[in-house]
């Protein structure tokens, strides 16, 4: 649905340059070129996109982690229930990691790695 939603975003835009460059026949090739460039290049960044996706949410989830310890701790000062909140923010995030690591595509990624290996490639460390 994400992947969905990011297409239907890039298209809409791409549209609008192709609409802009019938109006304004002066600046036609330069909307044009606005429109088609991105829109090629959108295409190969499909995948990489949602690859990022998993990457972008734990990041967000630990900056949430830490706006809200921040506010906690400048509100109440430091306590056990503010510990708590920083704790239990940084393990929600590194277990979304884990899970994400450990789940369905992990053992396509261990598949890969061992081919990578195989064919004498260095391992991605």
């Amino acid at each position: 649905m994400i992947v969905a939603g990011y297409v239907l975003m890039w298209l809409a835009l791409v549209t609008q340059w192709i609409r802009a460059s019938r109006q304004d026949p002066a600046r036609r090739d330069t909307c044009l070129r606005y429109g088609e460039v991105p829109a090629m290049v959108q295409l190969g960044w499909i995948a990489e996109r949602y690859g990022l996706l998993a990457i972008i949410a734990r990041g967000e989830c630990l900056i949430g982690a830490i706006g809200t310890l921040r506010a906690i701790v400048a509100n109440h000062g430091w306590s056990v229930d503010a510990a708590l909140v920083g704790f239990d923010g940084t393990a929600l995030a590194f277990g979304m990691w884990w899970v994400y690591f450990k789940g369905r595509g992990s053992e396509r990624l261990h598949t890969a790695l061992r081919k990578l290996a195989a064919e004498g490639a260095p391992h991605p460390t």
